[in-house]
């Protein structure tokens, strides 16, 4: 939705015949828009979010994230001047009040649209730090997500926080290119918004459980965000990736659901036990 790139034109579905079940992915380049234009060649966009909200009539349960798009730098029309227009000037770098007003504006009509009228609706927080020029230190983000998580809740909408798994300092390690997250953090807050449906609709599918709380690790070697959320896998231990390979010897044991395994013990996937891969490097 919205602009000619192919890359951000995305809509999937995919159906789950085993229980009946179909979903719907949209990638949605903006938090609102109405009839609009193109950047390119000034032709009509075909669909825009009222048509979106028309589509999204016949779902049971909605999703919904919006906020890094509107923080780039669209000042003298680059980029796009449809989001200048609407208030979004420079807002990563320079948080103003006309940036407040648009955003919160543009979740207004997102939540009263979009998942309102759905019967589970959440709105799902944005992940720090944002993909805008300079460096990005969130403070943008949470400010946009303090302003959604407010009028979610006064909508009476379900809120997700993400924006607690990893901080500007954490960059490196928990995302894959200095803006979008490693696949850790995007299972712990895909698990975050499953437990969210689940403790609405009560299906019994999920079984909820918070983590327990960790002991002091000595280990400096741990991811910085957290371990994965939920419960283990029947006969697994509750485990977390290593920021780094420890060095030769450190590892006792080769496979992760080994019955001897302790806390702050480390251990290395044989056959892709426990939600491990022995393709990723950690």
């Amino acid at each position: 939705y919205r602009g000619n790139n192919p890359k951000h034109r995305m809509e999937l579905e995919r159906t789950f015949p085993g229980v009946g079940a179909k979903s719907h992915f949209w990638f949605v380049r903006a938090t609102w828009f109405g009839e609009t234009e193109n950047e390119n060649g000034g032709k009509p966009d075909a669909r825009d979010m009222d048509d979106l909200a028309a589509a999204l009539r016949d779902y049971d349960i909605v999703v919904f994230n919006s906020g890094w798009w509107d923080i780039k730098d669209y000042r003298g029309g680059s980029g796009s001047a449809f989001e200048y227009s609407r208030g979004y000037g420079n807002c990563g770098n320079e948080w103003t009040d006309l940036c407040r007003k648009s955003y919160a504006r543009d979740v207004e009509l997102a939540i009263d649209k979009l998942l309102a009228p759905a019967e589970v609706a959440i709105f799902r927080s944005s992940s720090c730090c944002g993909d805008y020029a300079g460096r990005p230190d969130g403070r943008s983000v949470a400010a946009m997500n303090e302003i959604a998580e407010r009028k979610a809740k006064n909508a009476g909408v379900e809120y997700v926080e993400v924006f607690d798994l990893y901080g500007p300092d954490d960059l490196a390690e928990a995302t894959v290119d200095g803006t979008h997250a490693r696949p850790e953090p995007y299972h712990d807050w895909t698990m975050r918004v499953l437990a969210a449906v689940e403790e609405n609709l009560d299906t019994g599918c999920l079984k909820v459980t918070e983590p327990p709380t960790p002991r002091p690790n000595p280990r400096p070697t741990t991811s910085p965000y957290p371990t994965f959320f939920g419960p283990p896998p029947p006969g697994c231990p509750r485990l977390r990736p290593v920021a780094e390979c420890p060095a030769d010897g450190g590892v006792r044991f080769f496979e992760c659901d080994n019955p001897l395994l302790e806390r702050n013990d480390l251990c290395k996937s044989n056959n892709g036990e426990c939600r491990t891969s022995k393709d990723l490097d950690n």
